[in-house]
């Protein structure tokens, strides 16, 4: 928390001085971080899907200076990954190139952010309850002081706002009732949204506004599928319907949808205007955090799940993999929440 403010501030006080410098140095890191990004959760999908499995997997043979780019251990690749790696790097090039287009490069834009969200949330997980909470509390706090406070000590500047459209361009009226307009660099670290007013343009979301609540979001999920593999290990024959699974996302669908809500509650608030000092952007995180946090605590307090989330970590509350005993037994020693997993229809109860 403290890193991301000092850093935050220090890139405020860097892109006053050298914009395009700096928002050129973002563009380039983007483009090379997003390359392994999209290229495993676009483009080598795409190829797999498409080519024919005895040619995906067919072997290549690449230089020993392009092993880190395959995070291989050998000279030899299959088809599939050299391909997706090369349409990768062909549609960074494009971006790159064509960065400028308000037309359709930001679609583009868009895949590349998804890519590189994708890529964050796979590797980085929260491990509990207690450490969520206290990390999307913190967020919630910076994103507010950085985006509404911040202009009573920075000459009425907003941190994160100047920081996020570091690059944007100038508008100028001019006296036969049109506008000019100055476009200069883009920070890429965003998603693109269209606007369909008049105004046209985009509107913008920052990949952290994405990051954190996802974050949470995958935590959701990994406390489900605890559930059902527990119940699974005093079941082992008992297989799923397309109902039960569902019912089975006790968490992780209502966080996704009070996370859908919250942003269009974010949207309501750019549309009305709800500000403080005038800043033409909204903290995400104000509105996300509450939905998608408060959501959680009142289905846990519900599943009677608090307790046990809040003191113990998911590891811990795995079942070991030669535990023996009844159903019953494992529920009450690794969740001790609810007794019943069968409920009085012999239809599965999602715990």
């Amino acid at each position: 928390f403290i890193i991301s403010s000092v850093s935050l501030i220090g890139l405020f006080f860097i892109v006053s001085k050298f914009p395009r410098f700096t928002v050129i140095t973002f563009i380039c890191l983007f483009g090379l971080g997003s390359i392994h990004a999209s290229s495993y959760f676009c483009t080598r999908p795409l190829v797999r899907a498409l080519l024919p499995r005895h040619l995906g997997f067919s072997l290549v043979r690449i230089p020993k200076t392009l092993r880190c780019c395959f995070e291989s251990e050998t000279n030899v690749v299959t088809v599939e990954a050299s391909v997706g790696m090369l349409m990768a790097i062909v549609m960074v090039v494009v971006w790159f190139v064509f960065r400028h287009s308000d037309t359709w490069v930001w679609i583009i834009q868009d895949i590349l952010s998804i890519s590189v969200t994708c890529a964050f949330l796979l590797n980085i997980r929260i491990p509990s309850l207690r450490l969520a909470t206290y990390l999307l509390t913190a967020f919630f706090f910076y994103d507010v002081f950085m985006t509404f406070i911040t202009p009573y000590f920075f000459g009425g500047k907003s941190v994160m706002v100047e920081v996020a459209t570091a690059g944007t361009g100038t508008e100028r009226a001019k006296d036969n009732f049109t506008c000019e307009r100055t476009e200069t660099e883009k920070m890429p670290m965003l998603y693109l949204i269209p606007r369909l007013d008049y105004l046209g343009g985009f509107s913008v979301l920052g990949l952290g506004d994405v990051f954190l609540p996802g974050l949470f979001v995958v935590y959701s999920l990994r406390v489900d599928y605890l559930k059902m593999r527990i119940f699974q290990r005093g079941n082992p024959h008992h297989r799923f319907t397309f109902i039960q699974f569902l019912r089975s996302h006790r968490y992780y669908i209502p966080v996704c949808l009070s996370y859908s809500v919250g942003f269009i509650v974010v949207i309501l608030a750019n549309v009305f205007g709800l500000t403080i000092n005038g800043v033409q952007g909204q903290p995400a995180l104000l509105y996300l955090v509450p939905f998608t946090l408060g959501t959680f605590f009142v289905l846990a307090v519900y599943n009677r799940d608090l307790s046990t989330l809040w003191n113990l970590s998911l590891s811990d509350l795995e079942p070991e993999q030669d535990e023996v005993g009844s159903q019953s037994e494992q529920y009450e020693n690794v969740r001790q929440v609810q007794e019943d997993v069968l409920d009085d229809d012999n239809e599965i109860s999602i715990y």
